[in-house]
């Protein structure tokens, strides 16, 4: 599923501001942004949800994917399988920005829930 565009991301996310990365490398860092909001949402955002909260998980998915972007072949890469395309970063970073977009939305709710 895809969370933001280029457009989202320009007009949305930047709101006039330069671009922190090239345009034509976006979907490509965002597909891999939502592989990690998918993991720290175990899942959760299906069509309902993103319509939902799509402000949120398209910011999230911006800030992320200009994270990513911005420290490959950093020290925050602990990571990578060249093969199976696996990198792994520093989590807390990561979890930290969709934390800070996502927390209200329930989307990362770890707890048990209770049914009557």
């Amino acid at each position: 599923m895809t969370y933001a565009t280029v457009t989202f991301y320009r007009k949305q996310y930047l709101r006039g501001i330069e671009p922190r990365m090239p345009l034509e490398a976006l979907p490509f860092w965002i597909d891999r942004a939502a592989e990690l909001i998918d993991h720290y949402t175990l899942g959760r955002i299906n069509k309902s949800a993103l319509r939902e909260h799509r402000e949120a998980i398209g910011k999230c998915a911006c800030e992320l994917a200009e994270y990513l972007y911005q420290n490959e072949g950093s020290e925050n890469k602990v990571s990578e399988s060249v093969r199976g395309q696996a990198v792994t970063y520093e989590p807390g970073t990561a979890y930290r920005i969709c934390q800070r977009h996502l927390r209200m939305t329930g989307l990362m709710y770890r707890g048990a829930s209770h049914a009557s």
